[in-house]
């Protein structure tokens, strides 16, 4: 195991900004293999919260960041059109996406309680 394999194991043990920040420098020292990249995709989706969907088949396209990032409005309503739940997260004070740019709309809820999410899920899919 490398030693950036083993930081993002720690990082996966505590979640610590510590062990993130570490992670960060030696990405940017080393840059990351393949497997290295994978794992860490790994950690980072089982830090949060995981959303059952009951068999359904799910999708998400990541934000591009840019600002006219329309590709993360649009692609999820294609999706959609294909019989595929597309619950669309985000984590506000991330690089711009489609999130963000929709919280920018007067009146737009972006923070939701895990009991709202699941009612929204439920009643739009």
């Amino acid at each position: 195991m490398t030693n950036t394999a083993t930081s993002i194991e720690d990082l996966a043990r505590t979640s610590a900004e510590s062990e993130m920040a570490h992670v960060v420098r030696l990405a940017k020292e080393r840059g990351l293999d393949a497997e290295e990249i994978c794992l860490l995709a790994e950690v980072l989706a089982r830090s949060g919260s995981i959303l059952s969907q009951a068999g359904r088949i799910t999708a998400d396209l990541a934000s591009t960041g840019a600002p006219t990032s329309l590709s993360t409005l649009l692609c999820p309503l294609y999706l959609c059109g294909f019989g595929i739940a597309v619950p669309k997260l985000g984590v506000p004070g991330r690089p711009a996406g489609g999130i963000d740019v929709l919280a920018q709309i007067p009146g737009y809820r972006y923070r939701l309680d895990p009991r709202e999410v699941h009612a929204i899920i439920d009643r739009c899919g």
